[in-house]
């Protein structure tokens, strides 16, 4: 699949600060995770998982059902509140290697948050292949009625619409020093790395063919990230295998 690009530092750190104050997000998929306390020695994996306290929350939820669970969160990046935390397995790793040496059907519980509008490559073509190449491969890894829990962003231009995710990816992934600053302007920080945000009715429709059945789409209320001219948002989603 190649190398994707790396986050930068200030985006690592801007996480790790974030992740504690935003979790509306797991309020949707605890509902589901009912369906699982009455299994044994459950798997659950955090890709790109920051800094572990999402991943914190669900054990503690499973452990005050009385559910054993085997923790994992795969991270590209190192965060220094790991050291913090204890009972979790903390993997340093890119989400496509790790997965890669899983069993098939070895997982109960999957989780990608905020991950798959970070795998950026050298072309938009890459960047798509590769979101979609690591869904496939967390649908090989779950077991049968296991689920993938995932949240993304999306930002749309009313001026452009659907070429908004285009748009954006080429502007914040070019590393000509006038793009990067003009994409820094607009508030985005991950110019010269790139993101590439998908609408929810693309997530949906690229679940669907990899044999997904989605059982929840929550889509969160827009903001202007950009006044008059981006608009943004977040949702949710709850697949099963």
């Amino acid at each position: 699949m190649g190398t994707s690009r790396m986050i930068t530092d200030e985006q690592r750190d801007l996480y790790a600060t974030y992740e504690p104050l935003n979790l509306k997000y797991y309020k949707v998929y605890r509902k589901y995770f009912k369906d699982f306390t009455s299994k044994d020695n459950l798997r659950v994996v955090d890709v790109g998982g920051g800094s572990g306290h999402f991943a914190r929350k669900v054990k503690t939820y499973f452990n005050k059902n009385g559910v054993d669970v085997n923790m994992t969160v795969v991270d590209y990046c190192e965060y220094l509140q790991w050291e913090q935390i204890e009972d979790i397995e903390f993997v340093k790793m890119s989400a496509y290697n790790y997965l890669s040496e899983l069993e098939d059907e070895s997982v109960d519980i999957l989780f990608l948050n905020a991950i798959l509008h970070h795998l950026t490559f050298d072309t938009y073509r890459q960047t798509r292949n590769s979101q979609r190449e690591l869904l496939e491969l967390s649908h090989a890894k779950l077991k049968k009625g296991g689920i993938l829990c995932m949240r993304e962003c999306y930002s749309e231009s009313p001026l452009i619409k659907n070429l908004t995710t285009p748009v954006i990816y080429y502007l914040t992934s070019s590393r000509l020093s006038i793009i990067e600053r003009i994409a820094r302007r607009f508030g985005s920080t991950s110019a010269g790395v790139g993101v590439c945000f998908l609408s929810p009715k693309v997530w949906q429709k690229t679940f669907t063919k990899i044999g997904f059945t989605i059982i929840n789409t929550t889509i969160f209320p827009w903001w202007w990230s950009v006044p008059y001219l981006v608009r943004s948002n977040r949702v949710a989603f709850v697949l099963k295998k």
